[in-house]
């Protein structure tokens, strides 16, 4: 009976195995038309992940359609986070103002800008396709704005060069505007088929390929951690965990400092971030002390007077350098970053807020529920009603701010220190100085959004104290703030 049974289970696993072979391709998490051996298929996911390239329906992705116009001009618009134009504006009769591409379109064929341009008659032609040589067109033109080449006539004739002596079948059939810019896909290795055919349509599976190898090549990654060690030494382990976490995320160059005054600051943040290019990421964690109205004690040694790092003061740093910033501030009243903080709360050792609120002494925050939301904005506010307004930081896109408190609001006792759920959201146990599982990657792609991080944070520290609570700029924003092991 036993040898009979056996031989059963060894006949199910030959049936199995040969209806599901090993590596057998499997459907996308994201697209019934994406398949996990398809050669595009982590350039599509990579892209879906971070909000550069929608499906053609929520379930489609449709590979084998030929990219636009319009398309590639939006995709590129996302990649840099959706910046405004520069310069003179074209206007163009076919690119109305109601279509998902008006923005974009206005952004790339601005004058400062300079990536696409109109067919010479007032139309930019959103709908047309693209073919294989104009897509390295856009693509090099891009390179150039964010920096990573350009296109004066020896770097292109070198490219012209590097064309002419690639192992390209077709290279001699590339129109001639199209030459440098073919020359420099092939040196940067975005052309991997050595068939190429220059005039063949650009399908969608195709360009997702080409963004996700200019991702590969082009971005990188900077921080600079600074922490105010006096009367708080916790703060010193906090910034080398995010270090530490940042490192992991692919960080090319970073540094430490500790203590510092504002003109070292200035020199800090050059010394990072001065060769940063517009796709690129650019981390910055501050962290000490903070006045109320004032901003962060980061400068404070007891002697100098000119001790706080105010929010027009970092934007005015931040300003100086390209790429999207993302900004961590943990400390008291760093709120102030991001908010008003015309609340004109008082927390005293009563703990008794303005208003007639008053938090009792044996208040207790019940285990099974606990609205965070509501709590916190009756204890600034008193009445539940939210009146903060985004100031300071909050009017650039390419600045993503998670603050450890509001505007009005004590940051204590170290052991709920925001720094500590923002490491443990992304991965790393500050207390063990060991990597975990990311507790806030709610989806599950090994990568955090700044929505995620801001959510799980902002759960887990309004349910250990009514001290401290963090706030976020953009609202609900998927930008990724770190990835791992992609």
């Amino acid at each position: 009976m036993t040898k009979r049974f056996i031989s059963i289970v060894l006949c199910l696993c030959m049936i199995l195995s040969i209806a599901m072979p090993v590596g057998a391709s499997v459907q996308s998490e994201y697209y019934t038309d994406v398949f996990t051996d398809d050669d595009y298929y982590s350039a599509v996911k990579y892209l879906y992940e971070h909000e550069i390239i929608k499906g053609t329906t929520d379930t489609t992705f449709s590979p084998n359609d030929n990219i636009t116009r319009g398309q590639i001009v939006v995709a590129f618009w996302r990649m840099l986070n959706k910046p405004s134009p520069v310069g003179t504006v074209t206007q163009f009769s076919d690119v109305p103002s109601s279509s998902y591409f008006y923005d974009a379109v206005k952004w790339a064929s601005s004058s400062g800008i300079g990536i696409v341009m109109g067919n010479g008659d007032g139309t930019f032609n959103p709908n047309g396709n693209i073919t294989q040589q104009d897509m390295m067109v856009f693509l090099y033109r891009l390179a150039c704005y964010c920096e990573y080449s350009d296109n004066s006539t020896s770097v292109q004739n070198e490219y012209i060069n590097i064309l002419s002596n690639s192992a390209l079948v077709n290279k001699n059939n590339f129109i001639s505007y199209s030459r440098a810019a073919a020359g420099w896909g092939y040196a940067n290795g975005l052309i991997g088929d050595m068939n190429i055919v220059p005039t063949d349509n650009c399908n969608r599976g195709c360009m997702a390929l080409y963004l996700h190898k200019f991702y590969m090549t082009f971005q990188k990654k900077y921080a600079l951690i600074v922490t105010n060690s006096v009367n708080m030494p916790y703060i010193i382990s906090c910034g080398e965990g995010v270090a530490n976490l940042l490192i992991r995320s692919g960080i090319t160059n970073y540094v430490i400092e500790s203590d510092i005054d504002k003109a070292q600051f200035t020199t800090s943040m050059q010394s990072v971030f001065n060769n940063s290019k517009p796709l690129d990421i650019c981390y910055l964690y501050v962290a000490s002390h903070g006045d109320e109205g004032y901003g962060l004690r980061l400068f404070d040694n007891g002697i100098r007077e000119d001790i706080y790092l105010t929010p027009s003061y970092l934007r005015s740093q931040i300003d100086l350098y390209k790429g999207t910033f993302v900004v961590f501030v943990s400390g008291c009243y760093t709120g102030t970053y991001i908010t008003n903080g015309t609340t004109n709360m008082e927390l005293n050792d009563n703990l008794e807020i303005e208003d007639n609120f008053e938090i009792e002494d044996n208040f207790e925050i019940e285990d099974n529920y606990f609205d965070a939301e509501l709590f916190v904005n009756q204890l600034i506010y008193g009445d539940g009603t939210s009146s903060t307004q985004n100031t300071n930081l909050s009017n650039s896109i390419r600045i993503k701010v998670l603050c450890s408190s509001r505007a009005d609001e004590v940051s204590m006792p170290a052991d709920i220190f925001a720094t500590n759920f923002w490491c443990r959201g992304c991965g790393y146990d500050l207390s063990r100085n060991r990597f975990i599982g990311m507790a806030a990657d709610f989806n599950n792609d090994k990568r955090i959004s700044l929505d995620e991080l801001f959510t799980y944070s902002y759960d887990e520290i309004a349910n250990m104290s009514y001290y401290q609570h963090v706030v976020c700029y953009p609202e609900n924003d998927n930008y990724i703030i770190y990835e791992y092991n992609y």
